[in-house]
């Protein structure tokens, strides 16, 4: 199986003790990363290099939204020293809901701005196990290259997802809710004649998922918008094969 240079962050103490965020590359095929083996190597690594590792992470991981960016990772961790310092000098007493609190504002900081990408398609929502009905296990990547060469059923879209969004991944609408909604609008166009096209296929395909209970960010609307086109040209593929085989009869 094909391998290729993969890049885990792992966190470590150094030799002189010091708590340090180390990135490297190793070696992983698909299933090895599927398998967590890369994550195995780079903790080897690591320690081979002197560090004692503590745990490691990749662009898929949470962690990698904070500690990716190298600088990132130094302002990330710059602020927390100030913000936090009262909960790690010895002897000093502090509120445990004054830190969470300020934690919670930390985090806030730092993601502004920051996007992620998730892909979706026909098929479901991309994960570590293929494509899945539901995004709640939905594969993460900062780096949307390799997303956007997925093979799909079609409608491939690889959203841009904001960080402070990212607890509204789980919610999006599972492919059976999807295929609901995209048939229910389809049927409304024809009860109503109106056309469903290129500049409001999005549009009709969230109105239904909205009457269905699903309240979706702007960020979903390429999504909505490539599913409802799709969902349209399968419906009249099927309506004339069915057509081809009623005068084959």
């Amino acid at each position: 199986m094909t391998t290729n240079k993969t890049e885990v962050g792992v966190f470590a103490r150094n030799a002189s003790g010091a708590s340090e965020v180390v990135f490297l590359h190793v070696q992983a095929s698909p299933d090895d990363i599927r398998n967590g083996h890369h994550y195995e190597r780079a903790l080897d690594l690591a320690a081979d290099q002197g560090y004692e590792p503590l745990g490691a992470f990749d662009r898929s991981d949470p962690a990698w939204k904070v500690f990716g960016d190298r600088q990132k990772y130094q302002a990330f961790f710059d602020d927390a020293v100030e913000c936090l310092q009262g909960a790690w000098v010895d002897g000093r007493s502090c509120s445990g809901a004054d830190t969470i609190d300020e934690v919670t504002q930390l985090f806030a900081r730092h993601q502004d701005g920051q996007h992620a990408y998730i892909a979706c398609s026909a098929d479901g929502y991309w994960t570590h196990d293929g494509w899945m009905s539901d995004a709640e296990n939905a594969f993460v990547t900062r780096d949307s290259a390799g997303l956007a060469k997925l093979a799909c059923a079609g409608a491939l879209t690889v959203l841009a997802v904001p960080m402070a969004d990212f607890d509204k991944v789980q919610h999006l609408p599972e492919t059976s809710e999807l295929e609901d909604a995209a048939d229910a609008a389809m049927e409304r166009a024809r009860q109503h004649g109106f056309t469903v096209g290129g500049e409001n296929a999005g549009e009709v395909l969230a109105e239904e998922l909205g009457l269905a209970g699903h309240a979706l960010a702007a960020w979903v609307a390429p999504f909505l918008q490539a599913y409802m086109l799709h969902a349209q040209e399968q419906a009249e593929t099927n309506a004339s094969s069915e057509r081809d085989s009623q005068r084959g009869a």
